[in-house]
């Protein structure tokens, strides 16, 4: 049982929501219980007695939808709130078959001698990774596969696309059915499968530990991923030796951005980010990159009309990417040159997010996060237990 819940005394959350937190509810290691009793009680007075006598429910991880619906019609629910939470379950636990099929194929590759059936298997799985709604699934595989099949040019450019990837924005992207009671042990072993795959093919010592210092967040404690690498933190002087690099630099702007956060100076950070608004850099970032320039828009009107319309483009594509836009938009400058090219975002920030972490919800991503961003902006549902307790 986790205990890191908010104060009840204060219904607001004083600070950025804790990210442990985010993944240990992400792992479905998130159960109602005694601890966030109090606070539900004292942030919802106008909950019913018999939404809060849900929280007595013995329910556990991989129960069925069946069981779940004759508990409720026990305590007297009617057809319409049973329709309701029937709903909340198959936006959570969707039927795709996405996960399945990835294994099937790993599955046949690793059994697999001949070299050439081995090249179509990869294929196939570029294929069903291109249609993969998961950002992090997706360019995963498609390193994974581009270096085991020896095309050294797409692997580079997925192992960047990859390395963008941060806590936020995986918990984000993941979808809750990977991590359901039943898929949880399937999806991390298909998450090891694809890393092994892909270190096989980097040949760089130094790329695998960037590769496992990045998704180290995946599991703190080394139950469930294997981590190559001994070494998983850097020193000051390292990091600034490799931002610095031709080959290692302006390669994984996310990823040293991210580890020099309250360690440099501002004017070593745009000094950095100068080298990113190069032409033919910038050319290569992708959106999941672009947060790095929030507070940090070029005065160069070239640059900033290209970071501008590529974020405009960008916009809609992924939950991934316009979380990104999102929190760019709180961002003055941004906000201004975006809204006037794109009325849709000149709403007000409160109404986009709001929309945004509805949408997610909706459409099957972790559902913890979004719901406490909910509650942070004010907003109180009793549906909200049932995305949590399900």
């Amino acid at each position: 049982m986790l205990t890191n819940i908010p104060d009840p005394e204060n219904c607001k959350f004083k600070n950025e929501f804790n990210i442990q937190l985010v993944l240990a509810m992400a792992k479905s290691d998130f159960l109602l219980g005694e601890e966030l009793k109090p606070f539900i009680k004292k942030c919802s007075p106008s909950f019913s007695e018999r939404t809060l006598d849900i929280l007595h429910y013995p329910y556990k991880k991989g129960n069925d939808l069946s069981d779940i619906l004759l508990f409720l019609k026990s305590r007297g629910f009617d057809q319409d709130e049973m329709a309701k939470i029937e709903k909340i379950w198959n936006a959570k636990y969707s039927k795709n078959s996405e996960l399945g099929e990835y294994r099937a194929l790993l599955k046949l590759i690793k059994n697999e001698k001949s070299k050439l059936k081995k090249y179509s298997y990869f294929n196939k799985l570029l294929t069903l990774a291109n249609k993969s709604k998961s950002v992090f699934l997706k360019r995963l595989i498609l390193s994974a596969s581009y270096g085991q099949i020896g095309n050294q040019g797409l692997l580079a450019k997925s192992f960047k696309e990859l390395l963008a990837i941060n806590e936020i924005i995986y918990t984000i992207d993941l979808t809750q059915n990977f991590v359901s009671f039943k898929n949880r042990d399937h999806y991390y072993s298909l998450v090891n499968d694809l890393f092994n795959l892909l270190r096989e093919s980097l040949n760089d010592t130094k790329l695998i530990r960037i590769l496992d210092t990045n998704f180290q967040f995946l599991d703190t404690k080394k139950e469930k991923i294997e981590f190559e690498s001994d070494e998983l933190s850097w020193s000051l002087n390292e990091i600034r030796e490799n931002m610095n690099s031709s080959l290692y630099g302006i390669s994984f702007p996310s990823f040293w951005m991210k580890s020099v956060i309250n360690r440099i100076s501002n004017s070593e950070k745009q000094k950095f980010i100068t080298k990113l608004e190069k032409d033919r850099v910038l050319r290569k970032l992708n959106i999941l990159d672009y947060w790095v320039f929030q507070e940090n828009l070029s005065p160069n009107d070239t640059v900033r009309d290209f970071i501008v319309n590529q974020i405009n483009k960008s916009y809609g594509d992924s939950y991934a990417g316009d979380y990104i836009i999102l929190e760019l938009l709180e961002d003055n400058i941004f906000k201004k040159n975006l809204g006037d090219i794109n009325p849709e975002l000149k709403k007000p920030i409160f109404t986009l997010k709001r929309n945004f972490y509805h949408q997610i919800l909706e459409a099957g991503r972790e559902s913890s996060f979004p719901i406490l961003k909910l509650i942070e902006m004010g907003e109180e549902r009793e549906e909200f237990i049932w995305w949590l307790i399900l």
